[in-house]
């Protein structure tokens, strides 16, 4: 038996028929290569291919969860679900989505699964070259790659979803050690997208190198209170760690230090945190 949109559905079938009120299948399938260099040579290359499926299933209001990368093990995964959820608390609010209409999201790029390895190669190779190109204090590259990977995925539901998307991305990054005067700083740089033309491979290497030589000659200041520019990466740093705080999940479970505060103004009215897993071309996009 194949990873497929059947497997599915068969999944869904054999949860309800033993038991289950709803049921919900997850099945993933991808592949995955990726380059690392250094001194403008190859040190490692890496191509995987992954596959595994998922099922969640919701029976007497309580929640079970299996999962499994052998197709043929459809009857255990049920079972490991069903078993699961003899052991789970009751919550009044378990549900799954309703079947919608579709949403056109372009987040796939043939020119990202058709690489060759040669042109791969050559990607990362690019990265490292800007950054050593950038300035004779950029003395070490401790890490230069670039990941090329694709996958299918598909959601199936007892109440009607059904829904597959193919997804590419593509990312570049690099470490840099910049050395001046018996100092040596380091410089980091990344990014990402759907799309093998939006990723700046140039720049990502110039990106960590300037990093890294803006570092040379720091020195601490005495603690003060004064306005400062955050640097996109520190920015990102710091929504990761608030992300946290407004998870619904911990919110609920009493884990969020913003948990009673609900409907209080936390942050700056200034600032304006989108979620919208619809934008295009980004990685977080599905």
């Amino acid at each position: 038996m194949k990873i497929n949109r059947d497997l599915g559905i068969r999944l869904i079938e054999e949860a309800v028929k033993r038991g289950a009120d709803h049921a919900e299948a997850y099945i993933r399938k991808g592949n995955r290569l990726s380059i690392e260099v250094k001194g403008q040579k190859v040190e490692a290359i890496e191509s995987s291919i992954d596959s595994g499926f998922s099922l969640r299933i919701i029976r007497d209001g309580r929640l079970g969860f299996s999962f499994s990368t052998d197709p043929n093990g459809v009857n255990e995964v049920v079972e490991r679900a069903i078993e699961a959820s003899r052991w789970t608390e009751k919550d009044e609010f378990l549900s799954l989505p309703e079947g919608t209409d579709p949403i056109q999201l372009n987040i796939y790029d043939p020119s990202i699964v058709n690489i060759t390895e040669n042109d791969a190669v050559e990607k990362a190779l690019q990265v490292e070259r800007a950054a050593l190109e950038e300035d004779i204090r950029i003395k070490k590259i401790r890490k230069a790659s670039a990941t090329f990977s694709d996958k299918e995925v598909y959601i199936f539901n007892s109440l009607g979803l059904s829904k597959e998307y193919r997804a590419t991305a593509c990312t570049a990054q690099i470490m840099v050690v910049a050395e001046e005067a018996g100092e040596g700083q380091i410089g980091w740089d990344f990014y990402g997208s759907r799309f093998l033309r939006s990723v700046p491979f140039d720049e990502v290497g110039r990106n960590a190198a300037r990093r890294a030589l803006n570092l040379l000659g720091a020195r601490k200041i005495n603690p003060e209170k004064v306005k400062v520019i955050l640097d996109s990466s520190v920015s990102a740093e710091f929504l990761g760690l608030f992300s946290t705080l407004i998870s619904s999940e911990n919110v609920q479970k009493g884990k969020s230090l913003l948990a009673s505060r609900l409907w209080q103004r936390v942050i700056s009215p200034l600032i304006d945190i989108i979620d919208d897993a619809t934008l295009e071309d980004y990685l977080g996009s599905r």
